[in-house]
């Protein structure tokens, strides 16, 4: 009884399904919907359908023959099974109101027929809601997929999907024919809510392609665009194209806020998903407007395929992009690419993304904007508003891959913000990245920084990052970096003959092998407003061009932060107005050949030259430079350096033997450290600044006294004067003395010339003051002056001058001098306000006739002070982080903003913690180790809110 009772219940189940599906099919035909198909060739209006009449609003056609529309038509589905429609000139309007997504599908099969979509001038296929497919499964079919929408050069025709997809399914079987879908002449497709898709599925050992263009006046809308390539094999070699012809136009809208990309999807074969922006030789533009991002992902797997993603604008153009530009390359095949071809015209986007993972030797991610032969005549503009990021990693062995970057032939690539290069890469690992800028005036411009960053994690095997800029091409940038974490790769920059490589930044390497090729041709320009260095590491140099503005002159620091003690620079050197900061440690060498220009400019430190040549626009705070002629071996090498100050704090006591009087204030060293084989007679010039500086007063004095003075070590020698002496004519205009003895004619040791040379004078009253000595010292935050004078003639008074950056003086107070003394007299001032965190003092000694006379300058480090009011703890720094006590009573009043900055030497900010109240104790300060790694020695500055600075100077660990 009980199976029955199920078994009724089960049939009572079956009766009421039923029911309901035919009440169904009862509305689909209350609804009017009927399914019409073609029965035989002809016009939409002959009776060529299986039912009586025509399709019409409500119905399903199926077209299985050849059919003409004749005049406009309004259906709810259409279906073209391998046969044409031809709309012509009139309107066909598909509502879709069923439950299929699909509105109108194409589907094209296995036979011997063409299976085509015509629209003619004036012509209108409107699809309200639904998707537009086309499906071809080739397999004998001779036919094509071809022209959806065609005309004449007239009013053209249109496509429009209010609400739904283009999408174009294209599967290979044997067949080797290639495929177009054409929207030609002024012709429209508009899908403003929905995308166009190329799904293309190639077949093993078949070539054939698939291309949609967008033809001469065309335009293409759509919300997004999508090419999907996928081949079967390395024998599958078709490709799918989305192609742009003259004057055409594609606008990818966003749809809502959403939407509005270009993705390129590559994952096998020898074809290609590819954009075709324009064809090689075309004068008349193609536009691109995308609200969104291009993308291209390319993830082969064949084994020796060469295919991938590619986009490629080759026409004159522009092509606008509202996101990013994001190139995902993970091949794993022989010689597969992720291809950016940018070969004319403009392309604008926010920022560059490349991201490559090749794992195998020809595998490639190239980027190329402008064309790589000069004889298309061709260039290009590629601007990326923000950043440009590229990253190289992998995880498996035996890689060679390469990854570039191309600007060529007088392109341009403009980059808003930085360009970055991380290579993080497996062990024994051989990958390079090339950044290449050929052709006459190719200009790159990065607006802020570059940073190359390149680990292995300890591979054996030397991997490369390289930046080529040749032929009169040129990089702008602000910071240029190399950081090269493990020592087996490397980095190389080559600036070949006529290249400009302009920094407002710095120039660094970590170590590296051979980092910098630069021909004599070349120029280094450092264009910066606040100080810059270069480093050592780099080895070598063209040109080098100082333009560098910080401050009231330029300053640029040469730093030698990994002990490699030598820059040459192999061309000429030119300092606009700028010092360039030398250490002691590194050897500056200028060629033979190279000329040095300067313009109120010096090198602060030592200085090498090479051949001939003989100006050394040397400097020690203020330039005091030196000629030596009489060089005749291009193979000659002098080293000289100027200091100011007393050379007896140095070398002591030195007999003057028949010299009247040796300067106190300024001296040179001269050492010749190569020898070209002859010994030649040279004579040397020294120059002066500033007659006040140097204390070679103005009249009363005659400068036909001065002589120039040498020692190696044993009495001062005179090597006198010759008649080309001059006197200084007023501030800034150099006056010199030159030896009219040869070094050959003294008694100085040449050629293993180490010599000390100084102004010296056979009238004592030419450099009439003799200082004793002058020191300052700090005391409850306070300067303590003190000066003493071996012996006094006329003196009327001393005039005591400050200054905060050694430069620019001013008058703080006066002390009575003694008038006239043989016996050593002292002085004393105290300055109750000197200024952090350095301070610069002289002494002006004024003659009763108004001749005057100036002490060395020395420099009081207010930081030193033995009762601190700013300290760290711990110092040096070992960790991350720092304590810091502030004497609030001093510096900051308890409740007022201030600003804590750590600061490298190059003048970067590299920590900042800024506080609305001060309050006493402790204080914290966080380190970022990346930024603080290499510092060698960072100051801290405290910032008040009235703007005063005090300083203190941290050491690493």
């Amino acid at each position: 009884m009980q199976i029955k009772q199920d078994l009724d219940m089960k049939a009572k189940a079956i009766f009421w399904c039923l029911l309901l599906v035919l009440l169904f099919l009862s509305s689909l035909e209350s609804a009017g919907q009927t399914t019409f198909r073609t029965t035989s060739s002809g016009n939409w209006n002959d009776p060529i359908w299986d039912q009586p009449g025509s399709p019409s609003a409500t119905d399903y056609a199926v077209i299985e023959h050849d059919v003409t529309l004749t005049q406009n038509e309004t259906i709810d589905r259409l279906t073209i099974e391998k046969n044409d429609l031809n709309i012509g000139s009139h309107t066909l309007t598909v509502t879709k109101t069923g439950a299929t997504s699909i509105a109108v599908h194409m589907n094209c099969t296995t036979d011997n027929t063409s299976c085509f979509l015509i629209i003619q001038d004036g012509g209108s296929l409107q699809i309200n809601q639904g998707d537009l497919v086309f499906t071809k499964n080739i397999s004998t079919l001779s036919g094509e997929i071809q022209r959806i929408l065609m005309s004449g050069n007239y009013s053209g025709a249109n496509l429009t999907i209010s609400n739904g997809n283009l999408i174009i399914n294209y599967i290979q079987a044997d067949d080797e024919r290639n495929d177009e879908v054409r929207v030609q002449d002024m012709s429209t497709v508009n899908i403003p809510k929905g995308s166009l898709e190329l799904n293309y599925q190639g077949s093993s050992g078949v070539i054939r392609n698939l291309t949609f263009v967008v033809d001469n006046s065309a335009t293409l809308t759509a919300k997004n665009i999508v090419i999907n390539q996928q081949g079967v094999d390395n024998t599958s070699t078709g490709s799918a194209t989305l192609e742009t012809r003259a004057n055409s136009t594609v606008n990818i809208v966003q749809d809502m806020g959403s939407g509005g990309n270009l993705q390129l999807n590559y994952v096998g074969g020898n074809g290609n998903a590819q954009i075709n922006n324009g064809r090689q030789g075309e004068t008349d533009a193609s536009n691109w407007n995308i609200d969104g991002s291009i993308e291209l992902i390319s993830t082969g797997t064949g084994n020796s395929a060469s295919g991938g993603v590619r986009y490629r604008q080759s026409s004159l153009g522009n092509a606008i992009v509202d996101g990013d530009i994001i190139i995902t390359h993970t091949n794993k095949s022989n010689s597969e690419k992720a291809k950016f071809d940018l070969q004319n015209g403009t392309l604008e986007a926010q920022n560059m993304t490349i991201i490559s993972q090749n794992d195998n030797s020809s595998s490639r991610t190239i980027v190329k904007v402008g064309s790589i032969l000069q004889s298309q005549n061709t260039s290009a503009s590629l601007t990326i508003n923000n950043n440009i990021t590229t990253t190289m990693f992998d995880n498996l062995t035996n890689d060679a891959g390469t990854d570039s970057l191309w600007v060529l032939n007088g392109s341009d690539l403009t980059v808003g913000g930085n360009f970055n290069l991380t290579m993080n890469q497996a062990d024994d690992l051989s990958e390079d990245f090339i950044f290449h800028i050929t052709g006459s005036s190719s200009i790159v411009s990065v607006q802020q920084n570059i940073m190359f960053d390149v680990n292995d994690n300890g591979g054996t095997t030397g991997n490369k990052t390289k930046i080529q800029i040749d032929n009169g091409s040129q990089l702008v940038s602000n910071d240029l970096t190399f950081e090269i974490i493990d020592l087996q790769r490397y980095c190389l920059l080559t600036l070949g003959n006529g290249s400009l490589l302009a920094l407002s930044g710095n120039f660094s390497f970590t170590p590296g092998v051979d980092p910098l090729t630069a021909f004599p041709a070349s120029t280094l320009e450092l264009t910066g407003t606040a100080q810059q260095s270069i480093d050592a590491e780099i080895g070598s140099l063209g040109n080098l061009t100082l333009n560098n503005t910080f401050n009231t002159t330029g300053e640029v620091t040469v730093t030698d932060l990994n002990g490699v003690g030598s820059l040459d620079i192999d061309g000429d050197l030119t300092l606009n107005n700028c010092v360039l900061f030398n250490q002691a440690s590194v050897d500056l060498t200028v060629a033979s050949g190279g000329t040095i220009t300067t313009t109120n400019g010096f090198i602060n430190g030592p200085l090498i030259r090479r051949g001939t040549a003989g100006y050394f626009p040397v400097g020690d705070g203020r330039r005091g430079a030196v000629t030596i002629s009489g060089l005749g071996q291009s193979t000659d090498e002098f080293k000289v350096q100027h200091f100011v100050g007393d050379y007896r704090d140095v070398f002591g006591s030195i007999d003057l033997n028949t010299i009247a009087k040796v300067s106190t204030l300024e001296y040179w060293l001269i050492q010749e450290i190569a020898n070209g084989g002859s010994d030649e007679n040279i004579q040397v010039t020294l120059h002066w600044t500033d007659d006040a500086v140097s204390q070679i007063g103005s009249q009363p004095y005659s400068h036909s006294d001065l002589l120039v003075a040498a020692t190696g070590g044993g009495p001062w020698v005179d090597l006198q004067n010759s008649l080309s002496d001059q006197a200084m004519e007023g501030s800034g205009i150099d006056g010199y003395v030159t030896s009219n003895l040869t070094l050959n004619q003294s008694a100085i040791a040449h050629p293993s010339l180490n010599t000390l040379f100084s102004l010296g004078s056979s009238d004592p009253t030419v450099l009439p003051v003799e200082w004793l000595s002058f020191q300052a010292n700090e005391k409850d935050g306070k300067a303590h002056l003190k000066w003493s004078t071996a012996t006094e003639l006329n003196n009327d008074y001393f005039q005591i001058e400050r200054s905060s950056n050694g430069i620019e003086f001013e008058t703080i107070g006066q002390v009575d001098g003694a008038g006239n003394s043989s016996a050593a007299l002292h002085y004393e001032y105290v300055d109750h306000n000197p200024t952090y965190p350095y301070c610069f003092y002289r002494i002006k000694q004024v003659d009763f006739d108004g001749g005057f006379d100036y002490s060395s300058i020395v420099r009081l480090d207010l930081n030193n002070a033995s009762e601190k009011k700013l300290s760290v703890y711990p110092n040096p720094v070992e960790s991350d982080e720092v304590y810091i006590n502030i004497d609030f009573q001093k510096l900051v009043n308890p409740g007022d903003p201030y600003t804590l900055e750590l600061v490298d030497l190059s003048g970067q900010v590299i920590a900042r913690l800024e506080s609305e109240n001060a309050t006493p104790g402790l204080l914290r300060l966080p380190l970022d180790s990346e930024r603080t790694k290499g510092a060698s020695i960072v100051l801290l500055n405290l910032i008040t809110k009235d703007g005063e600075i005090y300083s203190e100077k941290i050491s690493f660990r």
